[in-house]
C-alpha cells in the first residue's frame, strides 16, 4: 500500500509538496522525511518548499501581530477564522489529490494483474 501511495506522489510531484507547505496538516520534518522516500527530485522538492512556505510565514507573523494587538487592545480582526477555514480547505484538497492518484494507481494495477492472469494461470489473491 505504500508503494501505491508513493508512486502517486510522485506522479503529482510539486503540488503534493505545494499543499503539504500550504496546509502543514503534519509538521515539518515529517514531511521533510517522507519526500525523501519518494522520487521527487531535490531542485521541484528546493524550488517549491521555498515559493509554497511563504505564505505560512507571512500567516505567522500576522497571526503574532494580532495577537499582539488583541492583548494591547488595539482592534480586533476576522481575518484568524478565515485562515483555518483555507487550513481546512487545503487539508482536504492533499488528502482528495491523494486518495484519487491511489485509487487510480490501484485501478491500473488490478487491471494489468487480470491481464497478466488471462495471459497465464496465476495465484488466487487474498
Amino acid at each position: 500500500m505504500f508503494r501505491v501511495i508513493a508512486q502517486a506522489v510522485d506522479a503529482e510531484g510539486w503540488r503534493i509538496i505545494a499543499l503539504m507547505r500550504l496546509g502543514a496538516p503534519v509538521p515539518s520534518a515529517v514531511q521533510n522525511y517522507l519526500f525523501g522516500l519518494t522520487n521527487i527530485g531535490i531542485v521541484t522538492y528546493s524550488i517549491t518548499t521555498f515559493i509554497f512556505s511563504a505564505p505560512q510565514v507571512f500567516l505567522y507573523s500576522f497571526l503574532g501581530a494580532t495577537g499582539r494587538a488583541s492583548l494591547l487592545d488595539e482592534g480586533s480582526s476576522v481575518l484568524p477564522a478565515g485562515f483555518s477555514v483555507v487550513a481546512a480547505t487545503v487539508t482536504a484538497a492533499i488528502i482528495a489529490l491523494i486518495s484519487w492518484r491511489v485509487r487510480a494507481l490501484l485501478v491500473r494495477l488490478d487491471r494489468d494483474a487480470s491481464e497478466i492472469c488471462k495471459s497465464k494461470p496465476c495465484e488466487p489473491s487474498r
